[in-house]
């Protein structure tokens, strides 16, 4: 019975916490230290908790879940892939966090997701690509740091792009939409630094080359950096 007290008492602290982001840890593991059910816990649409002990290769989140919550899935070294549903708005900070295994993220055709937040794929040594949904406007800090990524597509609405974003990563190839607009641009979001790297980046039709690569005059003039802006026949039409 004091187990139960316990676990509610943590569920009203984290469910009181919900508007501030995590900042660290803790609260996952306050979840973890007194639920050990083995299974998924959830509370009104926001799935809480994956526990590190599943050893489930693939994972479908159910439907109607709107947020996947900070670190709900950090550490796990089973998970391979996950399906994240339509209704999913935000993956919270560090929410797959150091998931070394995982190889693959699937995201419906009519996905709804606006939010991928700080560290969210930090450290999946596996995952080797992903395509975000175009409904993605911001995307946070580190969110895709230290991973085997080499090419990266922006989603179309992006508004925000979190700094250091792919710090650690060697990506090599990225290409935004012809009619992207972001409004912030992190800094250090990626680096050119590697000599014996060939880069290719694609940058929006009569974009201001110096807000997407910080000098660039340096950058452009580099023999392996290639820079491409989209046609203005890329851009859609009038309705």
């Amino acid at each position: 019975m004091k187990k139960l007290i316990s676990l509610f008492t943590a569920l009203f602290l984290l469910m009181s916490a919900l508007p501030a982001q995590a900042e660290s840890p803790e609260m996952a593991d306050l979840l973890a230290e007194f639920y050990d059910g083995g299974a998924e816990l959830y509370g009104r649409d926001i799935l809480l908790l994956y526990p590190k002990t599943r050893t489930n290769s693939c994972f479908v989140i159910p439907d109607g879940i709107g947020y996947v919550w900070d670190f709900a899935f950090m550490g796990n070294d089973s998970l391979e892939k996950v399906v994240v549903p339509d209704s999913c708005k935000i993956l919270g900070a560090c929410a797959f966090w150091e998931c070394s295994n995982l190889a693959e993220v699937e995201f419906g055709a009519n996905s709804e997701l606006l939010i991928v937040d700080d560290f969210c794929f930090s450290e999946c040594y596996a995952l080797q690509q992903i395509r975000l949904p175009d409904s993605v406007y911001l995307i946070g800090e580190a969110a895709f740091s230290y991973m085997p990524l080499h090419q990266f597509v922006f989603p179309e609405k992006i508004v925000f792009i979190g700094d250091q974003l792919f710090w650690g990563t060697p990506v090599t190839e990225l290409t935004f939409h012809a009619w992207s607009l972001p409004q912030y641009i992190g800094s250090e979001y990626f680096s050119t630094g590697d000599d014996d790297a060939e880069y290719r980046i694609t940058l929006p039709f009569d974009a201001d080359a110096d807000r997407y690569l910080g000098n660039a005059e340096y950058v452009m003039q580099k023999k392996n950096v290639t820079v491409l802006f989209c046609e203005d026949t890329d851009m859609p039409e009038d309705e």
